[in-house]
């Protein structure tokens, strides 16, 4: 899996690498120390996960997705408290793009290959990455 991480305080870049190296098959493909750069990096290197801080100056993380067309997939990693909740990200994303499944997720509807029926009227998602 290939890795971006993307965080302003260099210690948070240090410590999430020394994470990955215990990780098999995790790749660092690059670091990116804030937003803008952020988003140049995914474009060019169109990693498979972003390890993505929230909060940065200029662009923070909430603003890197928005300026993505097809955002990867992303944990967000933080050493602040966070004050936006799932419910004020949802807000921001594109409705035709993204859809809150849960109180806890929230879907990027390009990476949704089949819905598939559950018990009484709920659903799964299988997602392109087959998960």
């Amino acid at each position: 899996m290939r890795i971006l991480i993307v965080d302003d305080e260099t210690p948070a870049r240090e410590r999430l690498k020394r994470l990955l190296a215990g990780i098999e098959g995790a790749e660092l493909v690059g670091e990116a120390e804030g937003g803008v750069q952020a988003v140049e990096m995914i474009e060019a290197l169109s990693p498979d996960l972003v390890l993505l801080d929230i909060q940065m100056p200029g662009l923070d993380g909430f603003g890197v997705i928005e300026s993505l067309q097809d955002p990867p997939p992303v944990i967000f990693v933080t050493a602040y408290p966070v004050r936006r909740t799932l419910a004020d990200l949802a807000a921001r994303l594109d409705p035709a793009a993204f859809f809150r499944t849960h109180r806890s997720a929230i879907v990027n509807l390009n990476r949704v290959q089949k819905v598939i029926p559950w018990f009484k009227g709920s659903h799964k998602l299988r997602l392109t990455t087959g998960a």
